[in-house]
């Protein structure tokens, strides 16, 4: 029955604590959030993998215009 009666003296005494503690965790992460620098995307292309890209869709384009005009010139 003794431990019963000490518990609401413990809570008073270092509940405000804890919640105090908690909220200055709380505080902390809200301002590293907004402090953050932006999440880049998962892939962003670097300026040679762009270029190699559409270096590849030009090559694309050209072997689908030469086959039409294969095909034309023997129609």
């Amino acid at each position: 029955m003794i431990v019963l009666r000490e518990i609401p003296f413990y809570l008073v005494v270092f509940g405000p604590w804890v919640l105090f503690f908690f909220a200055l965790v709380a505080w902390a992460s809200f301002i590293d959030k907004l402090t953050a620098k932006p999440k880049p995307p998962a892939h962003v292309d670097t300026p040679e993998e762009a270029e190699a890209r559409k270096a590849e869709a030009f090559a694309m384009l050209a072997q689908i215009e030469k086959m039409r005009l294969e095909n034309a010139h023997h129609h």
